[in-house]
């Protein structure tokens, strides 16, 4: 499935690599599943085009990881990550690194679904050295 979304992304064959962790709790979303998908798709082809952008997809993964304690789905990928001013502008409407065809809304888009219904975004740094990014779900664990 995951190379199926991969090349539904970015074209076959697709240089990026999926991974799926799934942890074994579940959760209640707070939010529709169809809020969800459009989220982790822009999350995904920021990402993925990141990756594509700087050339880095030799080792081009994209991690997608539910954490034990919260439900948040962290995508990490293996591009340059964030600067310091990309990380505090990120989420700017038009705001992109990636030159001047990109739009500059994928992070924005994401960051505003998922807040209409009590979740967020956070970024950071993967350990990888590429970009994370949290994907709050706004849930509530059932076990």
């Amino acid at each position: 499935m995951a190379t199926r979304l991969a090349g539904a992304l970015f074209g076959p064959p697709s240089p990026v690599r999926f991974r799926v962790e799934v942890c074994p709790q579940r959760y209640l979303l707070a939010m529709p599943l169809s809020d969800i998908v459009l989220a982790v798709l822009a999350v995904l082809t920021n990402a993925g085009e990141t990756m594509v952008t700087t050339g880095d997809t030799t080792d081009g993964e994209v991690i997608i990881r539910f954490l034990p304690d919260q439900a948040i789905l962290e995508i990490h990928d293996a591009g340059a990550g964030f600067s310091p001013e990309a990380l505090g502008h990120a989420c700017d409407p038009l705001f992109s690194t990636k030159g001047p065809d990109a739009l500059g809304l994928g992070l924005t888009v994401a960051e505003q679904i998922l807040g209409s219904s009590g979740g967020g975004l956070t970024l950071g740094q993967s350990p990888k050295g590429g970009a994370r990014v949290g994907l709050g779900l706004g849930s509530i664990r059932l076990g």
